[in-house]
C-alpha cells in the first residue's frame, strides 16, 4: 500500500438502521460517510451523508 493511499473503517452503529463508515487519510482529512445498514452497494453513492470526520461525535456524548 502506498504511504497516501487511504485506508477504510465500516462499522454498524449499535441499535441503529445507520452505519458509519471512515476513511482515514495520510495526507488529508479522514472523512466519515453515513449510510443505511441495508442500502444495497449500487445506491450508497446516492444514499449518503459525508463530512470530515472531526464533526462526528458519539451519541452518548452528545446527550
Amino acid at each position: 500500500m502506498a504511504a497516501n493511499s487511504p485506508t477504510c473503517e465500516s462499522r454498524p452503529t449499535a441499535g441503529s438502521p445507520l452505519q458509519l463508515t471512515v476513511v482515514r487519510y495520510s495526507d488529508d482529512a479522514d472523512r466519515a460517510t453515513v449510510t443505511p445498514v441495508s442500502v444495497v452497494d449500487g445506491d450508497v453513492t446516492t444514499t449518503w451523508l459525508s463530512v470530515d470526520a472531526g464533526a462526528v461525535v458519539s451519541l452518548a456524548d452528545a446527550r
